[in-house]
């Protein structure tokens, strides 16, 4: 029987999960950064107060900075060290967007005690072979 997952976990892997999809994930548009997206395409995080962050996101802003440094460092770290400026665009490449948004919901999923959902080898295991709708 699987468990009802946190509304603020489901709410942000949506989130996240459309923006992924609509190209709307972009490290350096504070609109449109992970961060960004999960508190409604604003940039209002960049300067809010603790309990403003928790209420609009469920997420304090001490994870919300957490969140938005795991996403930076992914694009940085599936990016030439040399091409890193905060000035310049950061190449239009779904799989480093993919790779640093993976780092993201792993977060996520700690912050809830909730398994990785990003891990897919148990639904390759031999012994313990699970329903796509146990995993999903």
């Amino acid at each position: 029987m699987r468990t009802e997952l946190p509304k603020r976990f489901t709410d942000a892997v949506t989130k996240l999960y459309n923006a992924f999809h609509e190209n709307r994930l972009n490290a350096m548009d504070g609109c449109e950064c992970a961060v960004g997206n999960l508190c409604n395409n604003t940039n209002n995080w960049l300067n809010s107060y603790e309990d403003e962050m928790s209420v609009n996101t469920g997420y304090s802003s001490e994870e919300l900075i957490t969140i938005e440094l795991l996403f930076m460092y992914g694009i940085k770290s599936f990016l030439d060290a040399e091409l890193w400026e905060p000035k310049d665009v950061i190449p239009e490449n779904k799989e480093t967007v993919f790779n640093a948004l993976s780092a993201v919901i792993e977060y996520l999923c700690e912050l809830d005690n909730i398994p990785n959902i990003m891990e897919y080898k148990s639904l390759f295991e031999t012994e313990n072979k699970l329903e796509l709708t146990e995993v999903l």
